[in-house]
């Protein structure tokens, strides 16, 4: 791959602009975040109109990360959310189920953020961090770590309960290189250490661990939520696993919605920028895929290139909130690592000026009279592959 500057400058930036980026990034741009798959007795409209209202809510609850919302304002009308819908067969067939049809319910994306904003509600965005699950389990006399390839109904109402949350997870292959780094007893008790490093070669994002045992008349259980900044501890308790692991999993839901949901600016008031000076940028396919995770971060409103030189990146960021959200976002992510604090960047990144490059198309000449860079603004991270 050529360097970034060894590319003529139209063809530079004629390349940002259309070349398209696929990374295998630990962090998920939701594909299905705003489908929502419901039973149904029958197709009926009033069955239909019920399932659209249902799927609506938990649309609500999924998109701002809040379980409460619907205790914060009225849903409107549930028709005008819906883009398409259809019905299929569920699987596998119960003949005594007498909800034997589901409706797979489309949202429209952008009237759910809308009114998400016109209520001053945070949205956390399609953009979300990959969880990884730890849970060790206590039956009888037998004891195990649930592993990616176990079938068991502890794992399956979890994967469940995450969809519904919106919340991206992967479990553990819990093999000869995780088990060198962590125990049973490690996740059992919650040890944040070993729960980190194992986890890494998973994701960088949040770490959930749990416990499980059938004391003889009630399910118990630990819970603890790590992630870059914060950790949190619960105890559940319930005679049924199903409400046990409900509840579980909606505490740790509300938890990463508090961290990660953005709350927009919606006041008029001129939006927040920052400098984000990345380094170990090695070619432009890496190039693109900062530019397009950046853009993608619901905190971020536009996304501009201003220099290049070496594998150093420039961008000029326009935020839809507080800087600290956007802080946030990056902390919780996988692809950027944080080099330093804040500072006034003098690497060679800030001299070599190639334009430019607008998220909206086309290119534009450098800006004029731009003024002085705030040094409190310009952050500098580290491309993570």
């Amino acid at each position: 791959m050529r360097s970034l500057l060894t590319l003529p400058r139209f063809l530079l930036l004629s390349l940002l602009l259309s070349f398209g980026y696929s990374a295998s990034a630990l962090a998920v741009l939701m594909s299905d975040l705003y489908e929502v798959i419901l039973p149904v007795a029958d197709e009926s409209s009033e069955a239909r109109n019920a399932a659209m209202a249902d799927g609506l809510a938990e649309m609500l609850v999924r998109q701002s990360g809040d379980g409460h919302i619907l205790q914060k304002l009225l849903p409107p009308p549930a028709g005008a959310y819906v883009k398409q819908y259809r019905y299929e067969a569920r699987q596998p067939v119960d003949p005594e189920d007498p909800n034997a049809r589901q409706i797979r319910l489309q949202y429209n994306s952008t009237r759910v953020m809308d009114f998400l904003r016109d209520n001053g509600l945070p949205i956390w965005g399609d953009h979300r961090s990959l969880a990884v699950v730890w849970l060790a389990v206590r039956d009888g006399s037998n004891q195990y770590l649930l592993r990616a390839g176990d079938i068991s109904v502890f794992k399956t109402q979890i994967d469940k309960l995450l969809k519904q949350r919106g919340v991206p997870a992967v479990w553990p292959a819990y093999d000869k290189q995780d088990q060198a780094i962590i125990k049973f007893a490690d996740v059992w008790a919650g040890f944040s250490e070993p729960l980190k490093q194992a986890s890494a070669r998973y994701s960088q994002g949040p770490v959930l661990a749990g416990n499980l045992v059938w004391n003889g008349s009630a399910w118990s259980s630990d819970w603890t939520l790590l992630d870059q900044r914060f950790s949190q501890r619960w105890s559940v308790r319930s005679t049924d696993y199903e409400q046990l692991l409900s509840d579980a999993i909606n505490l740790i839901s509300d938890t990463m919605g508090k961290q990660y949901a953005v709350l927009e600016s919606t006041d008029g008031s001129a939006e927040a920028q920052v400098l984000l000076e990345i380094e170990n940028v090695k070619s432009l396919a890496s190039f693109v895929r900062v530019k397009k995770y950046l853009g993608s971060l619901q905190a971020v409103q536009n996304v501009q290139m201003k220099r290049v030189a070496g594998e150093h990146a420039v961008f000029r960021l326009s935020l839809r909130s507080k800087i600290d959200d956007f802080i946030t976002l990056l902390a919780a992510g996988s692809e950027l690592r944080p080099v330093s604090a804040p500072e006034p960047s003098t690497g060679s990144a800030i001299a070599p000026q190639l334009g430019t490059a607008g998220s909206a198309g086309g290119t534009e000449p450098p800006e004029k009279n731009a003024g002085p860079v705030v040094a409190s603004n310009l952050y500098h991270y580290r491309l993570v592959y």
